[in-house]
């Protein structure tokens, strides 16, 4: 793998949102709640520019927890990925753990190695 930069996804590339029973900043969970931080795509930009590759790893327990569906996450990756091109950044790899051990699904209650802080993702996005 070529030199890389690892980065989060929510609170780095994109804006958390308020959940709206505890009030705490979370991942969006749903497409249309989507918006870069900003200065984000010009930070990635410039990383590109210097030749780094962008690789994103990230923590999604929202179908875990019974927030939202797989299929809703997946909308929201792709409308963050939508907003990055818009801005001339390509992200060379998306890592993410759908895994939490207090799951509701019993499918991604897991005790995975890829939910951070273990290395599971970061190990895996370096062997790509």
């Amino acid at each position: 793998m070529p030199r890389a930069v690892f980065l989060d996804r929510d609170g780095v590339l994109n804006d958390p949102v308020l959940d709206p029973v505890d009030g705490r900043p979370e991942s969006p969970l749903r497409a249309g709640d989507v918006a870069l931080v900003g200065g984000a795509a010009d930070g990635c930009r410039i990383l590109q520019a210097s030749g780094y590759e962008l690789v994103v790893v990230s923590n999604q327990p929202g179908a875990a927890k019974g927030k939202a569906s797989l299929e809703a996450l997946w909308a929201v990756h792709e409308r963050v990925v939508e907003l990055l091109a818009a801005s001339g950044v390509e992200i060379a790899d998306w890592r993410y753990c759908f895994h939490h051990p207090d799951a509701e699904l019993p499918r991604l209650r897991a005790r995975c190695t890829c939910r951070k802080p273990a290395p599971g993702m970061l190990r895996q996005a370096s062997l790509s």
